[in-house]
């Protein structure tokens, strides 16, 4: 028997088929459709059938969606990362660009507190519905010099 099991007990057996039931669908297909009231049924990790009312295979297990947003995955494309442990940080109205910078750069950051709003901000993103992120090298180790005046 399976240790997998949600809150009300039932079985979340890998390739369980699964049916989302009354939920607001993002298709991200080409006609980018969004289909109110609509179920989405998985079979064996595949999502086989969309549509309103949808019958589902015997022992699947049916989760109320409605007033929720089914889609296929989240995919984020700009997140600064190690800057998750350090949200919430800075003065009610110091998020103005200049002032916003000027704050993150004043403050000394080590490695074990970059690692710490990594992997917060992972654990956000996967509660959040994230399936896809792009990464960008964010954080700079290297001295910042002046340009000199006139050169670019």
């Amino acid at each position: 028997m399976s240790n997998d099991v949600n809150s009300k007990g039932e079985s979340l057996e890998h390739g369980r088929p699964i049916v989302f039931r009354n939920g607001i669908v993002i298709t991200m297909d080409n006609q980018h459709r969004v289909l109110k009231n609509s179920d989405v049924l998985v079979v064996d990790g595949v999502i086989k059938e969309i549509g309103p009312n949808l019958s589902a295979p015997e022992g699947a297990l049916s989760i109320d969606a409605t007033g929720g947003i089914i889609m296929p995955g989240m995919i984020d494309t700009h997140r600064h990362m190690w800057q998750t442990a350090m949200r919430a940080t800075a003065p009610t109205g110091v998020c103005r660009s200049t002032s916003f910078g000027t704050t993150y750069s004043t403050v000394r950051t080590f490695d074990r507190d970059i690692y710490s709003g990594n992997l917060l901000s992972e654990i956000e993103a996967i509660d959040a519905g994230v399936t896809t992120r792009s990464t960008g090298r964010t954080v700079c180790r290297a001295p910042i010099t002046p340009t000199p005046r006139g050169r670019a």
